[in-house]
């Protein structure tokens, strides 16, 4: 039973792994960026498709490029991501794009070198390659730069996220699955997580901690501290600096960097 449990749990975070992987897949910024270079793709017609192939056959051809690589990257990082669960998240991101654009290199040079668009001289696989990683590259920057720009864009819509579910935080510690999260603080290499029923120590990185708090309603007051909302039970201040009571008891430090944030939801 033990072990039958145990598996159970191993496939629930793989199932839960390769969700997040695919979350920003229907974002507004995934499917701006996709219709925008599918659409300057089939009127420009590059690498020759624009005298090479009509109208029609250029919509097919860049549209077929386009759906398959989407989903054929996606589905590498969600590999990686399941493969390598406990690297840390920058090193995950280099490897899914390493093998997205392996495979995504191999999808387009086997569309464009398909009988369905007659005759040509097709781009050899390696030159392939080096467009592929160019576009990539530059795919990859532009996300960036609009997630930085535009923070809100970067999750799927609001009426995707089961709200009645335990934050994924807590799949990490069975024991603390029923557990309420009051605060979170971080310590070398491991986050410190303190439920309602004690505190319990995870090797990970901060960040995706914060990450997989889901719908937990809460503040980041410090560099190394979250505290979630409903457990906060007082302000305390000492001369220009400010601390949090919780209702366990524990005092975390607010850091002037994160007072705003708290004064606009009316806590300090």
């Amino acid at each position: 039973m033990c072990r039958r449990k145990i598996g159970h749990r191993v496939v629930d975070r793989k199932a839960d792994i390769i969700r997040d992987s695919f979350r920003t897949l229907l974002s507004p910024i995934c499917l701006t960026i996709w219709a925008v270079a599918t659409i300057v793709a089939i009127v420009a017609g590059p690498f020759g498709t624009f005298t090479a192939l009509g109208s029609g056959a250029r919509v097919a051809y860049w549209g077929s490029i386009s759906i398959t690589s989407i989903a054929l990257g996606y589905s590498c990082v969600a590999f990686v991501n399941v493969l390598w669960q406990n690297k840390p998240s920058r090193q995950r991101e280099l490897g899914g794009t390493v093998l997205a654009v392996f495979v995504i290199t191999a999808d387009v040079w086997l569309i464009s070198n398909s009988t369905l668009w007659g005759p040509g001289n097709a781009v050899g696989y390696f030159e392939m390659l080096g467009y592929v990683t160019l576009v990539t590259i530059a795919a990859t920057l532009t996300k960036y730069l609009a997630v930085s720009a535009l923070p809100g864009w970067a999750s799927t819509p609001p009426q995707t996220a089961d709200l009645g579910s335990k934050p994924r935080l807590l799949r990490r510690v069975p024991e603390a699955q029923d557990d309420v999260i009051l605060h979170l603080s971080v310590q070398d290499h491991f986050v410190e997580i303190t439920t309602s029923s004690g505190t319990h120590s995870l090797r990970m990185r901060f960040k995706e901690a914060l990450e997989e708090l889901d719908n937990v309603a809460g503040f980041r007051v410090h560099r190394s501290h979250w505290v979630a909302k409903e457990s906060i039970a007082g302000i305390e201040r000492d001369q220009s600096r400010h601390f949090l009571l919780l209702r366990n008891g524990m005092r975390i430090p607010v850091s002037r960097n994160y007072k705003p944030a708290l004064e606009q939801a009316g806590i300090l």
